[in-house]
């Protein structure tokens, strides 16, 4: 698969859930350029999210960035890890 093709995949994933490490994630945009996916953690304790200029902004759902490339080129563990569940569901 190559890198286009990921990115199309995970866009095509837009809102599906994931359990990963320990909370319920929902897959909620994918950052062609800087080549990472945004996880919002739910139920989780809403945190304090800034605006573009780092200044305060509103109250959200915790968000984790995941970076689809590791180091060397290839794709991270971490998406291996979200593809795996993906393709193979699980729960807590």
């Amino acid at each position: 698969m190559n890198d286009n093709q990921i990115i199309q995949r995970f866009r095509k994933m837009i809102g599906a859930e994931f359990y990963w490490e320990g909370c319920r994630c929902v897959l909620v945009d994918v950052l062609v350029e800087e080549a990472e996916l945004i996880l919002e953690c739910a139920g989780s304790e809403t945190a304090i999210q800034p605006d573009q200029y780092g200044r305060p902004s509103r109250r959200s759902q915790a968000v984790r960035q995941v970076s689809i490339f590791d180091d060397q080129g290839g794709y991270s563990p971490e998406v291996m890890e979200l593809l795996e569940m993906k393709s193979s569901p699980r729960q807590p």
